[in-house]
């Protein structure tokens, strides 16, 4: 069997259980118990706080991953943040001694953002800092 046949089962079986799981849920305990014969089944209590335990757990997940993250960047004062002067760095503008090319037309040659320049470019307001494709870029 290929895989469209294991992954058309597995579609409906998932969509078994979801008709299933919305059944137990909304439908009452008399009924279950008198016209369809089921005894035994978890408390509806688990109906609701699964859900809810499955979405507060994905939510603080990403929150968590979120804060190490701010918590493994390096500070500004770092040994891993030293720049020398053998580096390159793009300088944005016109000035002397400085190579300029357009973006539309060449593509610029590799080099390192300050960290304040990088931190402009992500975290600013668009209309603080726009870059378009048709701006000249130079590098020192």
């Amino acid at each position: 069997m290929g895989n469209d046949t294991y992954g058309f089962v597995l579609w409906l079986s998932g969509f078994g259980l979801w008709i299933s799981y919305i059944g137990w849920a909304f439908i009452p305990d008399e009924v279950l118990k008198n016209d369809f014969g089921i005894t035994w089944y978890p408390s509806k209590y688990w109906a609701l706080a699964i859900p809810i335990y499955v979405c507060v757990s994905l939510l603080s997940a990403s929150l968590l991953y979120t804060f190490y993250n701010m918590t493994t960047v390096a500070r500004k004062e770092s040994r891993t943040t030293v720049q020398d002067e053998i580096q390159l760095i793009h300088k944005l503008g016109v000035g002397e001694g400085r190579q300029v090319f357009d973006l539309a037309k060449e593509t610029p040659i590799i080099g390192d953002m300050t960290i304040e320049e990088s931190t402009k470019l992500l975290y600013a307001s668009p209309d603080v800092y726009k870059t378009k494709r048709t701006q000249k870029i130079s590098i020192s």
